[in-house]
């Protein structure tokens, strides 16, 4: 772990997540072409102190021409705006919504590595990457279920968290999927 972190206390699996992001996804085809950009927001907080965590990932109201942009990339826009519950036993969580089943892994406390699939239509491999308390980079390739482990894209996230404190109207139940 760098020493960036071990001003913290992050000794809790997950903890270093619970915030509320300020968000810019980059997404690229499979040949590393740029695609299009979209901000957004992420609030990530404890439904249950170390045991059950709760994230929510929105894009930006007013991004409404970038999402236009993305409705041709049905499953990137689920990606993108995501909800779901992780049960956290140690470094390892598990859980989802109906739309996606999430398996997580927290290689170090500055490092975790998730695995997104997304209903029948794929896999999102993903890596988030603490840079400081403050800032997380996420990468990683959206494998369709039909390609035979073709990468169709690749989705980066650069985060900065905003506040520890979530804002109210972000916490909610669990969204059925529509």
């Amino acid at each position: 772990m760098s020493s960036r972190l071990l001003l913290s206390d992050f000794a809790t699996p997950y903890d270093i997540m619970v915030g509320f992001w300020a968000k810019q996804s980059i997404m690229y085809d499979s040949q590393g072409e740029y695609i299009d950009s979209i901000p957004g927001s992420v609030a990530v907080y404890w439904k249950k102190k170390g045991k059950i965590i709760h994230f929510r990932e929105d894009l930006l109201e007013d991004a409404t021409s970038a999402g236009k942009r993305y409705s041709h990339h049905a499953t990137i826009a689920k990606l993108t705006r995501s909800e779901f519950d992780l049960t956290v036993k140690g470094k390892f969580a598990s859980g989802g919504s109906p739309a996606v089943q999430v398996t997580g892994r927290e290689a170090r406390p500055d490092v975790y590595h998730f695995h997104l699939k997304i209903s029948n239509e794929g896999h999102w491999y993903n890596t988030h990457y603490f840079l400081s308390q403050n800032e997380r980079h996420i990468m990683g390739p959206f494998v369709p279920a039909k390609e035979d482990g073709e990468i169709a894209y690749i989705v980066t996230q650069t985060l900065t968290r905003v506040s520890y404190q979530i804002p109210k109207r972000y916490k909610r139940d669990l969204q059925p999927s529509s």
